[in-house]
């Protein structure tokens, strides 16, 4: 007899937490929001230069305004990329390695985001990453890299 009243307590505890659960979960607290969860974005990234061939197309994403240290970089073959972030401010730049060598040198094109028309006060731009839009960017290359190593329009 104590047996069977074991076996029957045994089988009865899955039923009643499923009884139990059902009936907490009207209170059961709501899910964290997507940022306290470290929600990340897909951006869609795309370089603009025509006439030229984007193969060798590729954009640094930082995260200040002083652009010293990539936080990633993200290979464009074909002048577009997905990057995925989380929400912030990023500061964009687009290079096209005309002759894929993976090293700055004439004739290399380059461009930021923000900066669509050169002038004495262009500067680059924030890209604001942000849940419920489409994230995305285009940037022109207007910049080329002349034989001396310095920048020119």
């Amino acid at each position: 007899m104590r047996a069977t009243v074991i076996a029957l307590l045994l089988l009865a505890l899955p039923l009643l937490g499923y009884a139990q659960g059902v009936g907490d979960a009207q209170e059961a607290p709501a899910a964290p929001a997507p940022e306290a969860q470290g929600e990340w974005l897909v951006v869609m990234l795309t370089v603009s230069w025509p006439g030229a061939d984007l193969m060798n197309a590729s954009f640094r994403v930082f995260a200040d305004a002083t652009m010293r240290e990539p936080l990633d970089v993200f290979p464009a073959p074909g002048g577009s990329a997905l990057a995925v972030l989380p929400p912030g401010e990023y500061y964009v730049m687009a290079i096209v390695d005309l002759n894929g060598n993976n090293v700055a040198d004439a004739g290399d094109g380059f461009g930021f985001h923000g900066v669509s028309g050169l002038t004495d006060g262009s500067r680059p731009s924030p890209l604001t990453v942000a849940p419920e839009q489409f994230n995305s960017a285009t940037i022109p290359i207007l910049l080329v890299q002349g034989p001396d190593g310095r920048l020119m329009v």
